[in-house]
């Protein structure tokens, strides 16, 4: 899709990340401001924590992102899938019922959670998800 659609895209929440990127698990999203937020407006972030790459000293951050203009004219943006619903595939394709079964239970006591407080749970789904992909695990997109 082109840089149009993608904020389209942005626009409802979606994640975002462009086929010509170098490593997988890099991806950006517009964050809406709460009332625990500092910032005033809608702005983009860059989120490469999950960043999958050989490079020990690639930043593994979250940071306000500006599209070059090579990505502006880019034609290979796509949504792509979040970490919740990355980790809950890996609860019905792990192949170990235990594990299975451990991870929904991680879900199942966090749903008090996710309803007071959201930046809280999605803190602690990325750190789930990083220490899986340190693992080898879990892939992200």
């Amino acid at each position: 899709m082109d840089f149009g659609q993608a904020l389209k895209e942005l626009k409802r929440g979606k994640r975002l990340a462009r086929k010509g990127w170098n490593g997988k698990g890099i991806f950006i999203k517009m964050q809406k401001p709460d009332k625990q937020s500092f910032m005033t407006h809608e702005y983009i972030y860059i989120d490469t924590t999950g960043l999958n790459s050989d490079n020990e000293a690639a930043p593994k951050d979250r940071v306000p992102w500006l599209a070059s203009q090579t990505d502006m004219l880019a034609d290979d943006w796509e949504v792509v899938g979040n970490r919740l619903t990355d980790l809950f595939q890996i609860c019905s394709y792990s192949g170990n019922t235990a594990q299975s079964v451990a991870s929904m239970n991680f879900f199942t006591s966090k749903v008090d959670l996710i309803a007071s407080d959201r930046v809280a749970f999605e803190e602690e789904i990325n750190r789930v998800a990083s220490r899986l992909v340190a693992e080898g695990k879990l892939v992200l997109y």
